[in-house]
């Protein structure tokens, strides 16, 4: 897992329990602003203009990194183009639709998915050529391969709050070509009641003051319950996996505890204890379960993500660069609050 994380579908961040987490326990968290509006502190509104302000977050232009990818709308035509035509029967007038910034996009993939009907030029308002209607499953779907050739270039893993992004993928047809789909479920644990926060809003700036204290022990311990987790999601064994947990939460009671502590003294007294769902594979994030919690499985119909994004890279990085790395990290907002 990287030690660096990359936010989407919003270029603004959410102001929650969730995204507080996030900026705690990361050393490194971006969004994806469109070159335009980097600077742009009335564009941004206060909440991330400040975060970026201080350092606590990277605002991660699109643009050039898609300029630098061989075959970026080739990759993500052929996943749309592979997609059940049934879906553009519909005029896009009469669809829900995302508004997206061109620079997310390329002009030319913007035009080519309005000439498929899954798109329209925004025209009104303040700078109306710059924005396109994109149709929603759509525009989930670009945003979450967006993420993922940014999150290669960047050297961070994609995190969401939206369900809607992590569903997009389950309705992708198998890859072909160089990927080979995996057809065994690949299971993870959820990360439960293990990274305490905040329940309450916090500003910017306190945020800063207390990660820039306690980095160390932040930073190491979601280190250390990654490490555990995913070592636990590779037994087969349920009632061996599910021991396997419980002993990680045991292991690491007194670096849970120190930590809450520290929130307590920073006069943060409602702490919440989240969950975070981590999802690993050699490929692509398939969340059948993210309402419920259950078990996630990851198949050959799931994997044409990770098949786009070989073919964009292709002739400039190998499967194996594309599949040694977590192609996503999905995150859930459900918490619970302690003491």
């Amino acid at each position: 897992m990287s030690d660096s994380v990359l936010y989407f579908p919003s270029i603004r961040v959410p102001q929650t329990e969730w995204f507080t987490r996030v900026l705690l326990y990361w050393d490194s968290v971006g969004t994806i602003v469109p070159q335009e509006y980097l600077d742009d502190a009335t564009f941004l509104r206060p909440y991330t203009a400040r975060l970026r302000d201080l350092g606590l977050l990277k605002a991660v232009p699109p643009d050039e990194a898609i300029w630098h990818v061989p075959h970026y709308y080739d990759g993500f035509l052929r996943l749309v183009d592979s997609i059940h035509p049934d879906m553009r029967d519909a005029p896009l007038a009469g669809r829900e639709t995302v508004r997206i910034h061109v620079d997310k996009t390329g002009f030319g993939l913007a035009v080519e998915l309005e000439r498929r009907g899954l798109a329209a030029a925004y025209t009104s308002g303040r700078e109306w050529d710059a924005w396109f209607d994109v149709e929603k499953h759509t525009a989930d779907l670009l945003m979450a391969y967006l993420a993922t050739i940014l999150g290669q270039a960047e050297r961070m893993d994609p995190i969401t709050d939206s369900v809607a992004c992590l569903e997009a993928f389950t309705r992708i047809p198998e890859g072909g070509g160089a990927v080979q789909a995996r057809l065994d479920p690949i299971r993870t644990e959820i990360l439960n009641d293990l990274l305490p926060a905040p329940a309450d809003p916090v500003s910017p700036d306190q945020l800063a003051q207390f990660k820039g204290r306690h980095r160390d022990l932040l930073t190491g311990f979601r280190i250390a319950v990654e490490q555990r987790v995913f070592a636990t999601a590779a037994i087969e064994d349920p009632t061996l996996r599910a021991r396997s947990i419980g002993l990680v939460k045991h292991d690491l009671k007194g670096q849970l505890e120190e930590i809450t502590r520290r929130m307590h003294e920073n006069k943060w007294q409602r702490v919440g204890f989240g969950t975070l769902l981590a999802v690993v594979a050699a490929g692509v994030v398939a969340a059948d379960a993210v309402t419920t919690g259950g078990t996630l499985t990851i198949a050959g119909a799931s994997l044409g993500l990770t098949s786009a994004v070989y073919t964009a890279f292709k002739g400039a990085r190998t499967p194996c660069d594309l599949l040694t790395r977590p192609m996503a990290y999905a995150a859930l907002a459900h918490h619970r609050l302690g003491a």
